[in-house]
């Protein structure tokens, strides 16, 4: 059910940036960070960017979300770290979850402003 709403990218050994492999939540590789691009229509940015932050607080999860009000799209960031725990990767995997399936399901997207690029297929 994951919707590919995220690039999350690591570093290599020779400091270059990597596309993640994309194994799923067990798979988050150290250094990686989970960014959302979703766009929805402006009579639910309110509720969705607002349901999205009830979602990290409450999950626990680093998460700051920050938005183009004025069209709709916003952001959440979450990184993840080398010793974060499987149960932790699991909630940022959710808050993703929700916040995709919350904007496509009042006529939004998951691509938002940046498009759907190769890191989202």
């Amino acid at each position: 059910r994951l919707y590919y709403s995220s690039i999350a990218l690591r570093s290599s050994s020779s400091g270059e940036e990597e596309e993640e492999d994309g194994d799923g939540v067990g798979g988050a590789t150290p250094q990686s960070t989970v960014l959302t691009d979703v766009c929805v229509p402006l009579p639910h940015f309110a509720d969705i960017i607002s349901a999205t932050a009830r979602d990290v607080h409450e999950m626990g999860v680093v998460g700051p979300c920050f938005g183009h009000a004025g069209d709709g799209n916003f952001h959440c960031i979450m990184p993840l770290k080398p010793n974060d725990t499987k149960e932790y990767k699991d909630r940022v995997f959710r808050v993703l979850e929700n916040l995709t399936e919350r904007a496509i399901g009042v006529g939004g997207t998951c691509s938002g402003e940046h498009g759907i690029g190769y890191g989202k297929k």
